[in-house]
């Protein structure tokens, strides 16, 4: 048994002290619960303790009375941990996808650049092509052009290969630093599982 279950026996007799051992309180307001019933700080024994003793309603309720600004100042000071810690969890996340982003999407963006470059280097060569074919009157030459913009097809479907492939795996590993377990298909794998 843990905390959160403790917390919910304890709801059926006085629902503010369950509330607050199922909360992050969970082991200090359990120490007062634990002093009350003489027994040790453990969710297992208090909860034995509470279904064996038969006024564990009314000495809950006289915990709550007699305990209620230490409780609620337990709760506040483990809240206030717990937010902190998410914080600080939050500022390393944020801290690790900025350094990633510097340090390895840098390739990245020079695979973009040079599909910037080759790509108005291939339009202004298409246009040089006609250009040339216009200026030497070759209609003949014309045809040629389609055969040239199609054999470089393949060069901008490497590129877009690339830059699809390092967009999808920065974006993982942007999601794997923020916490996230896995996308779909793993999400469906583990559920298949019954992991």
């Amino acid at each position: 048994m843990n905390w959160s279950q403790l917390g919910k026996e304890v709801a059926q007799y006085a629902p503010e002290v369950g509330t607050l051992i199922g909360g992050p309180a969970g082991a200090a307001v359990g120490s007062l619960v634990a002093g009350v019933f003489g027994t040790k700080n453990d969710p297992d024994q208090i909860a034995q303790a509470i279904k064996n003793d038969p006024d564990a309603a009314l000495k809950l309720q006289k915990l709550k009375q007699d305990h209620q600004e230490e409780m609620r100042s337990l709760a506040l000071k483990a809240e206030g941990r717990r937010l902190d810690a998410e914080a600080s969890m939050q500022e390393n996340v944020n801290h690790t996808i900025q350094v990633g982003y510097k340090q390895g999407v840098l390739w990245r963006r020079a695979v973009g650049w040079s599909f910037a470059v080759v790509a108005a280097l291939t339009v202004l060569g298409v246009f040089a092509l006609a250009a040339l074919a216009i200026y030497a009157d070759e209609p003949g030459a014309m045809k040629v052009i389609p055969d040239v913009a199609g054999a470089l097809s393949a060069i901008f479907y490497c590129y877009l290969a690339v830059l699809g492939v390092a967009g999808y795996q920065e974006g993982k590993l942007g999601r794997a630093m923020a916490g996230d377990k896995g996308g779909t298909l793993d999400k469906a794998i583990k559920a298949i599982r019954g992991d």
